[in-house]
């Protein structure tokens, strides 16, 4: 059964960690990565999953399904300062395919950083001069071997060196590129993207500023496949209109992420960034030790406003009358929906909620107190009704 982790479920913070601790939770990372992703892949691969969260198919996953989600993101708590992990509540939220990837993507991109070999561990090359003496032999055989199993540190045969010495699932100089990349201090990323977005590069800020609306189109979108899914009235065409701008919204969206983690990460490679106690981060002039941030190049959210009545001059063509069987299912569309109190209460649904309410009585139908109190929630103007 998948549930949300407890607060004494979380692992110690990697800033926290020691050098052994450290080489423990990357060898905990590397064996959930040989084998979770494999598991995972066919459940981010069903139609659901691109439009409901974990909690709402992860019923129908078997126990090694469920317990690999839940162990990634008992994995996913040491690098909440880190990454983007989505952690404490929305990881839950999110489709849970989106939230699969985003798993495994974290996880694999930061493993390399915890291979890290201690101070105290001597370094795995054999030395010159051998660590203890070596006792005289009567073979003639000669010495040189000895001499190599003599010279290897005798502190790796402890616990650490079982950790340090794990092959799978790093390469044999996992070392080295891990003790360069750790040797930069880490920048967290602002939780918001407007918080950084500035700082990218034009077409990129274009693209940010449809985060927003693309968020709000997939709720919408999940919204009305959630209540059509459970309306046996409801037909199969509709149902896949829903299904397909889902789906393509939440590729937009996760290509749009993928651009800005790749904006971030080069931001970082400069040295230049810092995050003030507000959470903007900010572009450091090397020479005077100042901020120089660039100007926002983009307004984005107003040149679409600009753009949107353009596309929409046409007028409205009038709807044909609806027959009889039609007008019940509809009625019965519209009932269920405007009861439905799941959804986020944002401004878009609740304009939404008003317009299938008037179009409900304009049917005939009526609003029931469950109805009325679902308008409430989401801050409706609740219509009259005819006695």
């Amino acid at each position: 059964m998948i549930r949300q982790i407890q607060a004494n479920e979380y692992l110690k913070r990697v800033a926290s960690m020691t050098e052994v601790e450290k080489l423990a939770l990357a060898k905990r990372v590397g064996e959930w990565l040989e084998t979770a992703p494999k598991l995972l892949q066919p459940c981010a691969d069903a139609p659901l999953a691109r439009m409901q969260s974990v909690m709402q198919v992860g019923g129908e996953w078997n126990d090694a399904e469920q317990e690999a989600f839940m162990e990634g993101v008992r994995l996913l708590t040491p690098f909440m300062a880190i990454a983007d992990t989505w952690l404490p509540t929305m990881i839950y939220t999110k489709a849970a395919r989106r939230c699969i990837f985003n798993m495994i993507e974290v996880l694999r991109g930061n493993v390399y950083k915890l291979r890290v070999v201690p101070q105290s561990v001597p370094d795995r090359v054999p030395s010159k001069k051998p660590a203890l003496p070596i006792k005289p032999t009567t073979s003639t055989q000669p010495t040189d071997k000895p001499k190599k199993k003599v010279g290897r540190p005798r502190k790796m045969t402890k616990e650490e060196e079982e950790k340090a010495l794990s092959p799978n699932p790093f390469a044999p100089n996992a070392n080295k590129s891990a003790n360069e990349a750790t040797s930069s201090p880490i920048i967290p990323r602002p939780k918001h993207i407007d918080q950084y977005a500035y700082l990218l590069p034009e077409r990129t800020q274009i693209r940010a500023a449809q985060y927003g609306p693309l968020m709000r189109e997939l709720e919408r979108a999940r919204s009305n496949m959630k209540l059509l899914i459970d309306d046996p009235h409801a037909k199969p065409s509709e149902r896949e209109r829903w299904a397909k701008t889902a789906v393509k919204t939440d590729n937009q969206i996760a290509a749009l992420r993928r651009e800005l983690d790749a904006g971030w990460a080069n931001l970082v490679d400069t040295g230049r960034v810092v995050v003030d106690d507000m959470g903007m981060a900010h572009i450091i002039d090397p020479e005077t030790g100042l901020i120089a941030d660039p100007k926002p190049v983009v307004t984005a959210p107003s040149d679409v406003a600009q753009e949107k009545p353009k596309e929409q001059p046409k007028p409205k063509e009038k709807p044909k009358p609806l027959t009889p069987e039609e007008k019940a299912k509809r009625i019965s569309y519209l009932q269920k929906w405007l009861r439905d109190p799941r959804a986020t209460a944002t401004e878009d649904h609740k304009k939404q909620w008003e317009e299938n309410a008037h179009e409900l009585l304009h049917l005939g139908g009526t609003l029931s107190d469950a109805m009325v109190k679902t308008g409430e929630y989401y801050r409706a103007n609740i219509p009259r009704q005819k006695k």
